[in-house]
């Protein structure tokens, strides 16, 4: 069977043109929904991209103040090594002046009188005495040659003095020499 209706047709044509109307709103309201979903997604993800930047930026700067504090660590561990590199070779190069002191003392004879040891640099020994025997003086020299260390022995000079009182009438004498024995006992191997 056949459906009457006896309503007009425009009546039908309004509720048809309503009908199409509110699926046209729905449309565009899913349409615009989407996109607000859409909007609201990229957002999101473009908010948490930089938000992931920053960290990264405030990581790499962290990093960068690290290497920053590692550069300057090396660079003065490489100056705490040079000056303990230096520090060392000084206490290598130290010399023992006590044992020295304590060979010239065996060395020295009874008519022999020291009136002066000097090191004015280097390795170089000044010794400056008086002596009532001037002959003591060459065993004396030879005796310094002993000590362990000691080189270039020589005489500068002797003054037999000339003078009216007795101690100018003392033979006065000067010798150099070279002492090169490190720290430990061992001789220095420059001059072999």
């Amino acid at each position: 069977m056949r459906e009457m209706n006896l309503l007009p047709e425009e009546h039908l044509y309004n509720l048809e043109q309503n009908k199409k109307r509110k699926n046209r709103i729905i449309l565009i309201l899913a349409i615009v929904f989407c996109i607000i979903v859409f909007y609201l997604s990229v957002y999101f993800i473009e908010y948490n991209t930089r938000k992931e930047v920053s960290n990264i930026k405030s990581k790499i700067e962290s990093l960068e103040k690290v290497r920053n504090v590692q550069s300057e660590i090396s660079a003065n561990q490489e100056v705490l090594d040079n000056r303990q590199a230096m520090l060392e070779m000084v206490e290598n190069k130290r010399v023992d002046h006590y044992v020295l002191f304590n060979e010239l003392e065996k060395t020295l004879p009874n008519e022999i009188t020291l009136r002066d040891l000097t090191h004015p640099s280097g390795n170089y020994f000044n010794i400056k005495g008086t002596t009532t025997k001037p002959d003591e003086i060459a065993d004396f020299m030879v005796n310094i040659a002993k000590i362990e260390g000691v080189e270039n022995v020589f005489l500068d000079n002797i003054d037999y003095g000339s003078g009216e009182s007795q101690q100018e009438n003392v033979p006065h004498f000067t010798i150099y020499f070279t002492y090169s024995v490190e720290e430990g006992g061992e001789t220095n191997d420059s001059n072999q």
